[in-house]
């Protein structure tokens, strides 16, 4: 992977954005690491970047590339700070998920789960699980989605909020974005990467059809909304909204929305 960033800005973006990785420079190249630095058995780097002449930074990212394999995100260029504080943090969540290894397992095919509630992706004798809950919405209309993964103990360690077209992108394409991380594919975002390690980790994940959004409606401020008051983003790690959230002043708020986010919250 490339970026069209400088290196000052870089460095800058992971000093305020990422405190916890620790920079060690190199020659032309800056490798940060989490928390400590630990080069040899169980390195703690998350990416390295390095600085040619060209002034091109061309970043390594190490918990996602598999070793021996073609590096992650092979020829996408970045050329915005945001989606790179992105890519990081999805960097950081995997490699604490203990995800590192993922690419490496052997994968069996996906099965169905004989429960209609869930689905069933199986990474050797591991299933993904996810419960799916209607919440009397329409699934064929436009539509916000709340995601939660909880623990053993039924904490949530997971949030993330999402709009779709209708229910097949909660319902098919996220739980085969996940079955393609657990087969060693690197593409993902935070939401992602935490499903992907909920699979080691035992956790249960759950994803809600908050509401319908009207036509006329502007889903993006319905989103943004629902980010701001489920609380999904920030730098705490159950919050995996990668955009922060608006509240909308209370006179405008959708009735619909808000009542569903307050059943989620009960």
């Amino acid at each position: 992977m490339r970026s069209r960033l400088p290196a000052s800005e870089i460095k800058q973006l992971i000093e305020q954005r990422f405190p916890r990785l620790r920079p060690v420079e190199n020659g032309h190249c800056d490798s940060y690491y989490l928390d400590q630095v630990r080069k040899t058995h169980g390195s703690t780097r998350i990416l390295r970047v390095k600085r040619p002449p060209s002034g091109v930074c061309e970043i390594k990212l190490v918990v996602s590339t598999p070793d021996g394999g073609k590096l992650a995100r092979a020829g996408e260029v970045i050329s915005d700070v945001e989606a790179l504080a992105g890519i990081i943090a999805a960097e950081v969540a995997l490699f604490e998920s203990g995800a590192k290894a993922l690419p490496q397992a052997a994968v069996r095919p996906p099965r169905r789960s004989s429960d209609k509630g869930a689905v069933a992706l199986t990474r050797g004798d591991t299933a993904f699980r996810f419960d799916r809950d209607e919440n009397g919405v329409d699934p064929s209309l436009r539509l916000l989605y709340f995601w939660e993964i909880c623990n053993v103990s039924g904490e949530i360690v997971g949030r993330y909020v999402g709009k779709a077209a209708n229910s097949s992108r909660p319902w098919g394409r996220y739980p085969r974005r996940v079955e393609n991380i657990l087969r060693g594919e690197t593409y993902g975002r935070s939401i992602h990467y935490a499903l992907a390690a909920s699979v080691s980790q035992g956790h249960r994940a759950k994803v809600t059809l908050l509401c319908n959004v009207p036509p006329e409606a502007d889903i993006d401020a319905w989103e943004r909304h629902a980010i701001a008051v489920l609380d999904c983003h920030g730098d705490r790690k159950d919050q995996l909204n990668e955009t922060a959230g608006r509240q909308l002043p209370v006179a405008i708020a959708p009735r619909a929305l808000d009542q569903a986010i307050a059943a989620v919250r009960s």
